[in-house]
């Protein structure tokens, strides 16, 4: 296995800090939701149906916000990833580059990481938790809507999660659709297992050295 050259910069206190700084943002968000009122959608009577402008309060309000959130700081997890594979691609001429290795995300990082230094980050404890978060940030930024059908690929994945609350609507095609329901819980989630992930991934960094 190649040996990684001291002079290769990486800090996992860089990282953590600014995973603190989204949690801070999620603070703040949350507190926005909080404090709205669903009131405030129809100053101009626009909507006078107040039970939609409940629904937009409780439901879909909270959806936008924490949505764009989760994409967010998985974004960032996925960006940190490649962007340490970048640095060991810039000091081994031999290496694979990020460019030729097959897969997308975050396993175009586990696999640059397994054929170039023979690092397995997919045996890491929260890997495969990371995988269903993967998924779930799939889902949202290809599909607008706050449903899913149980014959989705992706529905598996969304029941396994309880920071997330699916409502069951029965269809006319025999088959069934969920309202979503993101609580706040979720991406607290997924920023705890953020600062789990990257302290054992540089633990295994700091090994191979």
């Amino acid at each position: 296995m190649n040996k990684i050259p001291k002079h290769i910069s990486y800090n996992l206190a860089g990282t953590l800090t600014q995973l603190n700084q989204f949690e801070h943002y999620n603070k703040l968000i949350e507190k926005m939701i909080a404090s709205s009122n669903p009131n405030e959608f129809n100053k101009e009577g626009i909507d006078p149906l107040l039970r939609t402008n409940e629904y937009r309060h409780e439901i879909v309000f909270p959806i936008i916000h924490r949505k764009s959130m989760f994409i967010s700081v998985f974004s960032f997890i996925e960006r940190e990833l490649l962007l340490i594979a970048s640095l060991y691609e810039r000091s081994f001429s031999k290496f694979t580059t990020l460019e030729n290795t097959k897969d997308t995300g975050i396993d175009k990082a586990k696999t640059f990481f397994k054929k170039n230094m023979d690092l397995s980050i997919s045996k890491l404890d929260d890997w495969n938790k990371l995988k269903d978060y993967q998924i779930i940030r799939n889902f949202f930024v290809h599909n607008p809507y706050e449903t899913i059908r149980d014959d989705h690929k992706s529905f598996s994945t969304f029941k396994r999660l309880d920071s997330i609350n699916l409502t069951k609507y029965d269809l006319d095609d025999n088959t069934s659709s969920y309202s979503i329901e993101i609580t706040s819980q979720l991406c607290l989630d997924l920023l705890d297992l953020a600062h789990f992930f990257f302290n054992d991934f540089y633990e295994l960094l700091e090994k191979s050295k």
